[in-house]
């Protein structure tokens, strides 16, 4: 079957006439909101804003608290007013000047009016700042250097340890403000270490922790040596030393089996006479018979881990004439 020719022309005009009055309508509504827009952003709004103080000190001097931190001013004005506001991108940074002071004092009235210099448009009214005043006081800027503080939590895969202890460099740093904030700080700490299933050497940097306003560190970051090795178990047997002992004490047994775990690399170093073990008798009530005190480790290596003994106890005899 065809369509007539006609018809077809109809459709198609009335299709024409359908989609030019949807753009009529789009368009108005375009308009209109455009009018909307216009007179919306005509009238008075208000908008927050954050300002950053800073102040200049002379050598030799810092501030003993900083700068507040969290100044906040509102602002009023049209929506133009505000939305270039925005849009400029500037932030409101005030800057100041200790001289040779021993205080800083900023009235609410000077803040207001070094806000106001540095907004975009001076038609832009200042609300409120909920700050009144800044009093801050200067002290003598002192240095001092102190110990860096490891902050680890190491886990090593089975049967390896440190080889020695770990190295940071550098082991100490520079630390300056005033002596009211530095005073009591004698070490300075890390940032957590954390290693887990650790089998070999490494070298790692290692962030110091950040420090609070009004204090300086002279570096960011230390590096980090850690050596690690095997271990293995060692087993000797050490003589037993005996203290406040009459002649006619006896004690058994007078050699004593100790084991430990010691690195690869200073197996063959350690021996029997890197260790004491001690029986003191004369802190025991003594009497004729057999009598038991125990053994204390009184010496070892610092390389050494884990060690071990047995006995625990020796008995001693007492002879009597």
């Amino acid at each position: 079957m065809f369509k007539p020719l006609g018809a077809t022309s109809r459709f198609r005009w009335d299709d024409l006439r359908i989609g030019k009055d949807r753009a009529i309508l789009m368009i108005c509504i375009g308009i209109a909101l455009l009018f909307w827009l216009l007179v919306k952003l005509s009238q008075n709004f208000r908008m927050t804003k954050a300002v950053y103080i800073s102040i200049s000190t002379p050598v030799n001097k810092a501030l003993s608290t900083p700068p507040p931190g969290n100044v906040a001013v509102q602002l009023q004005g049209t929506g133009w007013q505000l939305l270039g506001e925005h849009f400029s991108g500037k932030q409101i940074r005030i800057s100041y000047d200790a001289g040779a002071t021993d205080q800083v004092v900023i009235s609410s009235g000077q803040l207001r009016q070094d806000i106001q210099a540095k907004l975009s448009s001076n038609t832009l009214r200042i609300i409120d700042i909920n700050l009144d005043q800044v009093v801050i006081e200067l002290e003598d800027e002192v240095y001092k250097k102190i110990p860096v503080a490891l902050q680890s939590d190491i886990d090593f895969a089975p049967e390896y340890q440190l080889k020695e202890p770990i190295y940071l460099q550098p082991d100490s740093i520079l630390i300056s403000g005033p002596v009211t904030l530095i005073g009591s700080i004698q070490a300075w700490p890390t940032d957590s270490l954390i290693l887990s299933d650790l089998k070999q050497s490494t070298r790692l940097e290692l962030a110091l922790q950040q420090p609070p306003k009004g204090i300086l560190i002279e570096t960011p970051a230390v590096k980090a040596f850690i050596e690690v090795e095997a271990y293995t178990a060692k087993s000797l047997f050490i003589p037993l030393s005996i203290i406040n002992a009459p002649d006619s004490v006896r004690v058994f047994p007078d050699k004593i089996k100790l084991e430990c775990t010691v690195g690869l690399s200073l197996y063959e170093e350690v021996d029997a006479a890197d260790f004491v073990l001690e029986v003191d008798i004369g802190g025991v009530r003594q009497k004729e018979g057999k009598t038991t005190v125990p053994i204390v480790l009184k010496r070892s290596p610092d390389f050494v881990r884990n060690i071990h003994f047995t006995p625990q106890a020796a008995e001693f005899f007492i002879f009597k004439d």
